[in-house]
């Protein structure tokens, strides 16, 4: 088992007490706001990594991580790879909870791909805006925790998005088919977390 993945456990491990909390606001967020519950999977997500995140700053875990086997370069990697399990359990926690809600007639499925694909679509933006702050003030306590809370109630409010107008007048401005503008997308958030990934190795480096 490769270092990475090791790392990729550890961040696993501290957020499974967390994850009963994610699926508690699916529920909330399912039951307010049904026709953005696909932004739930985005939410989720980030939350999963900023708590993690904090975690590790609030119990001194970084000299821990330090005093292991592992380079500062698998130190970074792992943290931006951990974004797949938590956007796999995000994306579980999604079915799961629309399903049973389409079945008790909670909520129509007719808005939830489109929140869907918005969700996945700013998870990668997210992190690359993120990551590059927790690298740089990894010491730094207090900041951290302000721009931890900042940064989740920003997230949470992006749940009251009006997601079907919004990707209607983004489809409308571009003119472009919608396969097209997806792939486009994906590229960008590719090419934005590689950008985001080396500019962590230089701050986490410094």
């Amino acid at each position: 088992m490769s270092n990475v993945v090791r790392l990729i456990r550890k961040d696993c491990y501290l957020v499974r007490y967390f994850s009963c909390f994610a699926v508690a606001y699916n529920l909330f967020i399912l039951y307010n706001l049904p026709e953005s519950s696909g932004l739930d999977v985005m939410i989720t997500c980030l939350l999963l990594l900023m708590f993690g995140c904090s975690i590790e700053v609030r119990q001194n875990n970084w000299q821990y991580v330090m005093s292991l086997p592992v380079t500062r370069t698998e130190i970074v990697r792992a943290k931006y790879l951990s974004l797949i399990p938590y956007l796999l359990f995000a994306l579980l926690c999604s079915f799961v909870l629309s399903s049973v809600a389409g079945l008790l007639g909670i909520m129509e499925k007719s808005g939830y791909g489109n929140a869907l694909i918005l969700s996945i679509v700013l998870i990668p933006i997210g992190a690359a805006l993120y990551l590059p702050v927790y690298f740089g003030m990894e010491y730094r306590k207090v900041m951290n925790t302000l721009f931890n809370v900042s940064t989740s109630l920003l997230i949470i409010s992006a749940a009251k998005l009006d997601v079907d107008v919004l990707i209607a007048q983004e489809l409308g401005y571009t003119g472009l088919p919608d396969t097209l503008l997806l792939a486009g997308a994906g590229v960008c958030d590719l090419l934005l977390l590689y950008a985001s990934y080396r500019l962590s190795l230089v701050l986490f480096r410094s």
